[in-house]
């Protein structure tokens, strides 16, 4: 990512500076109590994590009610929210799933199809696998590909999360994501119009949902292949929530008073 800076700790930048102004959460989100994570003093975009620590899931899914985005971890000094930690792509698949609403959206229209999808990957073959029933969904929903293995242990990857954005907001929004052709503009210095992920680069940049990076040469870099962190995640997701206002995701979330007094 960018540069560091200055002070006490560690600046952890992701290069990713998220967009100021008012964000709209989804409707099927509420707000809570945030939570007070003692790592992420040094943290850019701290204020957006601990937004995002303070809202939970109030949608269809009766069992996931109360959930939070992003849960920290406890510890002797208190909770811990692991910027740097990668995210697996199955947690991905049920963070996309779930916090940009569109679980709830495929309830509704009657579209949620948890039909098995024959993947090869020794998780997928254990009855209690916490997330087959997601990564089922997100495949039918032609969020992912039903190839031979899914990968689910492996780390997600940028493009592979705005790609999962991305799809998702081009359904909700029933538009198709252009793919580039030798005319595309393509803002990003390490994305080429023969990259899978080019089309997602290009409408992730003019959405605003990724940024990237720029260099002492003010070019902008995407870093496809990076590892996406933890706050590599709260940053696109909040970028995503930007973006989809004033579209069908504009509810703002109610305040529920009594989950935050629960908290």
């Amino acid at each position: 990512g960018g540069g560091g800076g200055g002070g006490g700790g560690v600046v952890i930048n992701t290069g990713e500076k998220a967009k100021a102004g008012k964000v709209k959460f989804p409707s099927c989100l509420m707000q809570v109590k945030p939570q007070e994570f003692v790592d992420i003093a040094s943290v850019v975009n701290k204020n957006i994590i601990t937004a995002e620590s303070g809202t939970a899931y109030d949608g269809k899914d009766k069992d996931l009610v109360g959930k939070i985005i992003f849960e920290g971890y406890s510890q002797d000094e208190g909770k811990i929210f692991k910027p740097d930690y990668p995210i697996r792509r199955d947690e991905a698949v049920k963070t996309v799933l779930i916090t940009t609403c569109y679980m709830d959206e495929l309830i509704e229209n009657n579209d949620l199809d948890k039909t098995k999808v024959a993947f090869k990957d020794e998780a997928f073959g254990h009855d209690d696998y916490w997330a087959a029933d997601y990564i089922y969904m997100a495949a039918n929903a032609g969020l992912v590909e039903e190839k031979n293995k899914f990968h689910p242990e492996k780390a997600v990857t940028k493009a592979e999360f705005l790609k999962l954005l991305l799809e998702v907001y081009a359904d909700v929004n029933n538009t198709k994501i252009p793919e580039c052709t030798k005319t595309t503009d393509i803002k990003f210095v390490d994305v080429n119009k023969d990259d899978w992920f080019c089309k997602y680069a290009v409408l992730g940049k003019t959405l605003g949902v990724a940024e990237g990076w720029k260099d002492t040469q003010d070019k902008a870099h995407l870093n496809p292949d990076k590892i996406l962190t933890r706050t590599d995640a709260a940053v696109m997701l909040w970028n995503y929530y930007v973006a989809a206002t004033g579209k069908k995701l504009d509810e703002k979330r109610p305040v529920n008073v009594s989950m935050a007094v629960r908290q």
